[in-house]
Order: C-alpha cells, then structure tokens, then sequence
C-alpha cells in the first residue's frame, strides 16, 4: 500500500493587533512563498506554527528585519 505524503501547512510568520475592533491576526507563509493575513482564531484552529504565542509582534518582525535589534 503506498502511503500519500501529508501537504505542508503554512508557517507563521508574524502576528499583528487588530484595529478598530477587528481581531488579532497572523500573516502565514505557504510552501510556495505566497503570504496572507488570517485571523489568529483560524490559526490557533488550524494548529499552524509557530504556536501564536510565540511569533513575534509584526513591529518586532520589522524592526529585526532591517537588521536593527528587535
């Protein structure tokens, strides 16, 4: 029997905070580089990693990737 191989799942990249009443979000990277903004109740739902948690706030995202320190 041969056995199917599982799709990879998106990865989080960074969380944000949600403005003018709008939930906290995640913006995911899938296995062919396209990115997107997803709730994070659909993130933590879909069991994505990194756990919520522990992806950094999208300031420290930015701040880290111009090379300053985050």
């Amino acid at each position: 029997m041969a056995m199917t191989k599982e799709p990879h799942k998106p990865i989080g990249i960074y969380r944000s905070h949600g403005v003018l009443g709008l939930p906290n979000g995640v913006r995911i990277r899938d296995v062919d580089g396209a990115e997107k903004y997803i709730p994070e109740q659909r993130y933590r739902q879909y069991g994505y990693e990194p756990l919520f948690d522990d992806l950094p706030w999208k300031i420290k995202f930015e701040v880290s990737s111009n090379g300053e320190p985050g």
